[in-house]
């Protein structure tokens, strides 16, 4: 079957492997598919984003799940489009969330290893080796090899770091088997990527930039952000989201603008030490949403689409303060939720300087008489048990059923807050607190069908409360206005 640009549903994994179909979505250069598949050259060894501006003979090509594949392959990527650097399909489904949990994890820690991730998980180490070749066409180490190899490529293009300092950073235990591994996939020694790199910046501060694909709603990524600012370790001025990290007793500072003429956002990281930079890149990445796609979103019937379309999701550097931070804004208004985090920070949070309060440890939460913030018996008891959950290690773990099945039983914990967490702290697609009144009102008003979002309903959470938010607030109020009258009505008939 062949598959044209204009066709407006998702084709099957069969379609994606199937020269032909593959062939017209690379001459029409279609966006929706970048990061779904990509195309390697067999005459120059090179591979591919669907939409890159070469034109190769149907006969010259062969179609990749992934860029581990490819470069399994011995193909290297292309320098025109950088496949390299593309993001990936944020889409999905079935057992590949299983890989994408594993992904996660083990990415999450340098220590960990495939057995401990096939124990989170409840899986064989086989039969998660299967998925992975089913998915990804590539076993799990190569997988995360190539990821590590396209960071260090990206630190030694935009950073005055040694080799010996990128190598650790990316992920590696050792020199030479970053240099080995570095020279088997690129063919080219880790210092020729240096050559045009102007050493224009201070040692203490680094830059790098982190590529999405556009439209990107900066301002309404933005706008949300600052009415969820953590106090004393976020703040966002001149348009530039600034965080504080406590990593290693030491302060680190983090400073993100985005580069709209560019596609890019630039990182500026002072202060921190080379082990971290990986940890730090891959938690921009999620607070920003970098890898979304949002062409991916055109298949469905949005309103407005044009107007929206660069919408992101609004991750979190720390998941346990973001989780307090929800359960502090249940039935307040933002305004109220926000003095409570500041009460609660300066309370029990310590202080680093005149202009920085870490937040409250679980440690320090689960001793702490909570009553003194002014909140319910019931908000009491759900933070208290978040404590413990985080000093058991169960924040890492937030996409586990197990953990998930936890935290719903705490008391105080209702459906509202467990999708805010799976929004906020998971970076879901499909996050959809259903119960928020916004959502209701606007989701009536407009007469629109939640499950018809499937699977992006996260996206259409966040496009109605930025532009129906105000509106539905003000009829409320309004209406709530008008009812207090009421009885002063009757009582002068």
């Amino acid at each position: 079957m062949k598959y044209s640009a204009k066709h407006q549903t998702k084709p099957q994994d069969s379609d994606f492997l199937s020269l032909q179909s593959a062939y017209e979505l690379i001459k029409s250069k279609d966006k929706r598919f970048d990061g779904r598949f990509y195309w390697g050259v067999k005459t120059t060894a090179i591979y591919c984003r669907p939409t890159c501006g070469a034109n190769p003979k149907v006969s010259n090509i062969k179609i990749y799940k992934s860029k581990a594949e490819a470069e399994n392959a011995g193909l290297r990527p292309c320098l025109r489009c950088r496949p390299d650097l593309s993001p990936q399909s944020p889409l999905w489904e079935g057992t590949a969330a299983v890989v994408h949990r594993a992904l996660r994890l083990l990415n999450q820690s340098q220590d960990i290893g495939l057995p401990e991730v096939c124990a989170k998980l409840g899986l064989t180490d086989r039969h998660l080796r299967r998925l992975f070749q089913e998915h990804l066409g590539a076993a799990p180490m190569d997988v995360i090899l190539s990821d590590r190899l396209h960071m260090a490529r990206g630190f030694l293009a935009q950073t005055q770091l040694n080799i010996t300092e990128i190598a650790y950073a990316s992920g590696f235990q050792s020199i030479r088997r970053f240099n080995d591994a570095f020279q088997k996939k690129y063919r080219r020694n880790p210092r020729d990527f240096r050559k045009n790199y102007e050493k224009n910046k201070m040692e203490k501060d680094l830059e790098i930039t982190l590529l999405y694909h556009a439209p990107y709603d900066w301002s309404g990524l933005t706008q949300f952000l600052k009415r969820h600012l953590i106090y004393g370790t976020e703040s966002f001025e001149n348009n530039v989201f600034t965080r504080k990290l406590w990593l290693n007793n030491k302060l680190s500072l983090i400073q993100v603008e985005n580069e709209e003429s560019k596609n890019q956002l630039k990182v500026t990281i002072q202060n921190a030490n080379s082990s971290h930079l990986k940890w730090i890149l891959k938690k921009i990445r999620r607070v920003f949403d970098i890898d979304h796609n949002p062409h991916f979103l055109v298949q469905k019937k949005w309103p407005q689409h044009q107007k929206w379309s660069g919408v992101r999701i609004p991750g979190c550097f720390d998941s346990f303060e973001t989780l307090v931070s929800i359960v502090l804004g249940q039935l307040v208004s933002t305004e109220q939720a926000q003095a409570k985090i500041q009460k609660l920070v300066n309370l029990y949070g310590q202080k680093i300087d005149a202009e920085t309060i870490l937040f409250p440890t679980p440690e320090v939460m689960l001793k702490s008489d909570l009553k003194l913030l002014g909140i319910t018996k019931v908000k009491e008891h759900a933070l208290k048990e978040l404590a413990k959950l985080a000093l058991q290690n169960k924040m890492e773990f937030l996409d586990s059923q197990e953990v998930q099945a936890e935290i719903q039983a705490i008391k105080g914990i209702g459906p509202w807050t467990f999708e805010m967490m799976k929004l906020r702290c998971l970076n879901e697609t499909d996050a959809y607190p259903h119960s928020d009144l916004i959502i209701q009102r606007a989701a009536k008003s407009l007469n629109l069908d939640s499950e018809a979002f499937r699977p992006w309903r996260s996206y259409f959470t966040l496009w109605i409360w930025q532009n129906y938010a105000a509106v539905f607030t003000q009829k409320n109020k309004l209406k709530n206005k008008l009812k207090n009258k009421q009885p002063l009505i009757q009582k002068r008939k």
